[in-house]
């Protein structure tokens, strides 16, 4: 199946969902981009599609009562990748797409001590952190 850019920004401006998750405790947060659709073959080609694009994971939800469903992730960097490719397309969710971005430019990598081990988050990097996820939780309900 080929698929447009454009035709996949409206397909994610319906369907998908974007997020600023955390790790718990000091380990910061990251960026994810899902979509989930009833299992279907053409719903099944269409996500495939895009995750040959930008890969991420498919997995079934066994979603009790209801028909099993597809749910399609992208995290970090490639959900960043993918965001910038639809980006130009998105009405619905420019908005939230772009405060991603806002976070993502400003974010602190992770620091590791001299044994490669994973330095805690400062705390204003956490604090900083949780103020866009709650300001894209906030979007969202509008």
């Amino acid at each position: 199946m080929d698929v447009s850019i454009a035709y996949m920004a409206g397909f994610f401006d319906g369907e998908g969902s974007v997020g600023i998750y955390g790790g718990g405790g000091t380990s910061g947060r990251t960026v994810r981009v899902q979509v989930t659709q009833n299992v279907h073959p053409a719903s099944t080609a269409l996500l495939d599609c895009g995750r040959s694009k930008w890969g991420g994971s498919m997995t079934v939800m066994n979603r009790s009562g209801k028909r099993q469903a597809w749910n399609w992730q992208v995290n970090g960097a490639a959900a960043i990748a993918m965001l910038r490719d639809l980006r130009p397309f998105l009405l619905l969710k420019a908005e939230q797409v772009d405060l991603t971005f806002e976070w993502w430019e400003g974010r602190s990598l992770k620091a590791r001590d001299a044994r490669g081990r994973m330095l805690a988050m400062p705390q204003s990097t956490l604090d900083r952190d949780e103020q866009y996820a709650s300001a894209l939780k906030r979007l969202k309900k509008e």
